[in-house]
């Protein structure tokens, strides 16, 4: 695993509060512009080819169109992983995007609520239709968090977003970060996943399903690199984030020194972002 691919968080703030939230606490609650610079001109410099702009929620940053700019300037794939709230699909910044997430994790507003809360389902239910009806330029991929509360109807989901220019990413429930507050009893376990994306494959769906990754996922848990609102770069799993340093005030070098320190293992989604 290298530098290639880094999780971004604009933003802790959200206007979600999801019981399994892996966000992080930050000093700042939000970066700047300059500070978001600094950070992706040395990411680029570390190898960074895909930046996840993230959060919390990435459109409570005000700023956050001009770090679409920014990651453009610097030549990168640009992923947008947002709530759905408030999103307009027709912004133009959007055109510059690799990748579009959103969140949904059940086929009708009861579930998906049970771990989304009210609204959030009609939000991303019109904007999957919009944009199955629309000509855009990126794709959309779907995250859902399997738990006891959807997994009996994920084959429901699968007909909802069952399009060509989607794509689905299924997560397993894992306990981890301040903000989870969801019961353990609620985890889905290896096999029944396992179980489920059979199921789910046999289906044959028009959508992309991330087979590869959801077993490598299940396997062995995938680290990433993250950077939070502090300009701080992590090490993240799926049970921690290991602090590297500050990207902000270090060099390259010393970063790079740290990391390798670290020997991290896996490189995540492997087939949506390349080798």
């Amino acid at each position: 695993m290298t530098f290639e691919y880094i999780c971004f968080s604009i933003t802790d703030k959200c206007n979600l509060n999801c019981p399994y939230c892996f966000r992080f606490s930050s000093e700042n609650q939000i970066i700047d512009i300059d500070k978001f610079r600094i950070c992706v001109r040395k990411l680029v410099r570390l190898g960074c080819k895909t930046i996840n702009i993230t959060g919390g929620e990435p459109l409570l940053n005000p700023n956050w169109r001009e770090f679409v700019n920014i990651c453009k300037e610097y030549g990168l794939k640009i992923i947008l992983s947002t709530t759905g709230i408030n999103l307009d699909l027709d912004d133009q910044y959007l055109n510059d995007l690799y990748v579009l997430t959103l969140p949904l994790d059940g086929y009708n507003s009861k579930i998906n609520s049970m771990t989304r809360g009210d609204k959030h389902y009609q939000f991303v239910v019109d904007l999957i239709n919009k944009y199955i009806s629309g000509n855009y330029p990126f794709k959309l991929k779907i995250n859902t968090v399997v738990t006891k509360y959807n997994y009996d109807s994920l084959e429901n989901m699968g007909n909802l977003i069952d399009n060509s220019n989607i794509i689905w990413k299924l997560f397993q429930y894992r306990k981890k970060g301040i903000h989870n507050i969801m019961d353990k009893d609620l985890l889905v376990d290896n096999i029944d996943i396992q179980k489920k994306l059979v199921e789910l494959l046999d289906l044959k769906l028009h959508c992309w399903i991330m087979e590869e990754d959801i077993l490598n996922d299940l396997a062995n848990p995938n680290e990433y690199l993250s950077v939070n609102c502090d300009g701080i770069i992590l090490l993240s799993d799926d049970k921690e984030d290991i602090i590297i340093g500050d990207l902000v005030s270090m060099d390259e070098d010393t970063i790079y020194s740290k990391f390798r320190i670290i020997k991290p293992i896996a490189k995540p989604y492997k087939s949506l972002i390349g080798d």
